[in-house]
């Protein structure tokens, strides 16, 4: 019996890898080159022309990652430069002008700009940084492309089939842990925070009504839940892909209407599109062509053994990480929406709703306090921010430390009173008001100064 059933998987998997490297048509990928560099000039443009540069970049104050406290902030002046380099990457991406050099080039200055502030964390600009990294090792470049009409000997019609499916995979996994994610007791059982969100959006034409109902709350927890986990063997489906799309379309138009999620419905949008058959991207190729020479004939990929062997297996670590990583916070003891260690990076994609109050305090070496007004050195947005996340916490009172000690002549220790609510959940004490902050440091390490969470 268990060779047997040892027989069975054996049989599966060889399948499995024969059809992965089945050759298939360079189509897909190109098309998804053209919709994501679009995406990525529009995001670029839409931060220029809606001047989001000084909003998010003109800080005092800036959280940096744990581990990335050596990518440091340029001045001010520098960010606008940058965003137009980003909004020509991305045309150049989507028309494929020197298309490797200008994907290094994205990738390395978006992933810049995101790892200087934590604050700006949104899981799409983490998608937008994976994909642009992805891109600097997929043939993308060499077909349909200015660079396969200025350089013909690098033209490539046909890959095999799991270089197609680097792209599918990566959709795949934000959608399927977003999914998963759901799966608790918050979003399935008492539908929060949609049933704190939903009813605010009540003025939106047509829908707006229903969203004051509670069960509408409901209904969307666990339609949401289901579409993340299943959309993308829908969309894999010849039978069915159209039809999912469609509901792809669907969910992304509501959802963008409702949260103000930047330009994660057009990315997800328009990524969907590669599930779709090989033919569906080859016409819509030669629609867009004034020459069908290209199509006429087949020229495979070709890489030495050794170019693809290491590409494999640097492909298959990066896959392997990907589905690793996000489980992380099994790591740490307590409830993951009070402590949130592996909550960023794991596709956690709008779960928890956190209502938070922060006062700190200076404390002289004889006992006097001094309140610190948060406004004279945070935005609004990063005050918020703040308020609610331990590492924030943590970051921000060594630098209350670091910033009044040569004027006080001594280092003052950092004290702070912070109440927490979670889901619409009472404001509880989130730690005790009388630990000097800055004898801690952040890190991997449990976070055992917190409260333990009340529910």
């Amino acid at each position: 019996m268990i060779i047997k059933q040892a027989m069975v998987i054996k049989s599966f998997i060889e399948s499995i890898g024969k059809e992965l490297s089945r050759t298939v048509h360079i189509a897909p990928l190109i098309v998804y080159r053209i919709v994501f560099g679009f995406a990525l000039a529009y995001s670029a443009i839409r931060m220029i022309v809606q001047d989001r540069i000084a909003f998010n970049y003109d800080t005092k104050v800036k959280f940096p990652y744990y581990g990335f406290e050596w990518i440091k902030p340029l001045p001010y002046d520098w960010y606008l430069p940058l965003f137009l380099l980003l909004a020509f990457c991305g045309i150049a991406i989507c028309v494929g002008f020197f298309y490797r050099f200008f994907s290094i080039v994205h990738f390395v200055v978006f992933t810049y700009l995101e790892l200087i502030d934590k604050s700006y964390y949104l899981n799409h600009y983490y998608f937008v940084s994976l994909m642009s990294f992805l891109h600097i090792f997929l043939p993308s470049g060499k077909f349909f492309s200015i660079d396969s009409w200025l350089f013909p000997k690098i033209l490539v019609t046909h890959v095999p089939q799991w270089v197609v499916w680097i792209v599918k995979g990566q959709i795949a996994i934000v959608y399927v842990y977003a999914g998963l994610c759901k799966i608790n007791s918050d979003w399935l059982l008492s539908a929060q925070p949609l049933k704190i969100w939903l009813p605010a959006r009540d003025d939106i034409f047509v829908i707006g009504p229903l969203l004051r109902f509670e069960i509408t709350a409901y209904v969307f927890s666990w339609l949401g839940m289901i579409y993340d986990i299943t959309i993308p063997f829908w969309l894999s489906w010849k039978r069915t892909c159209y039809g999912a799309y469609l509901v792809v379309l669907i969910f992304h138009t509501i959802t963008g209407l409702l949260f103000p999620i930047g330009i994660f419905p057009l990315v997800m949008s328009l990524g969907a599109l590669v599930f779709f058959p090989e033919k569906f991207h080859v016409n819509f190729l030669k629609k867009l062509s004034f020459s069908k020479q290209n199509f006429t004939t087949q020229v495979n990929l070709n890489l030495s053994y050794f170019r693809l062997k290491s590409l494999k297996i640097f492909l298959g670590i990066y896959f392997i990480f990907q589905i690793l990583f996000p489980w992380r916070y099994l790591l740490y003891p307590g409830r993951l929406f009070w402590h949130d260690q592996g909550f960023r990076f794991s596709w956690r994609v709008m779960l928890v709703e956190k209502f938070a109050h922060a006062q700190f305090m200076l404390v002289h070496p004889n006992g006097h306090v001094n309140y610190v007004d948060n406004a004279q050195f945070l935005k609004n947005w990063q005050e918020v921010q703040m308020s609610f996340q331990p590492d924030f916490i943590i970051q921000y009172a060594h630098f209350l430390a670091d910033y009044y000690e040569p004027i006080l002549g001594f280092r003052p220790q950092v004290k702070a009173d912070v109440k927490i609510g979670v889901n619409g959940r009472p404001m509880t004490q989130y730690f005790s008001p009388n630990l000097d902050l800055t004898k801690i440091n952040d890190g991997w390490q449990p976070r055992n100064w917190l409260y333990p969470a009340p529910w």
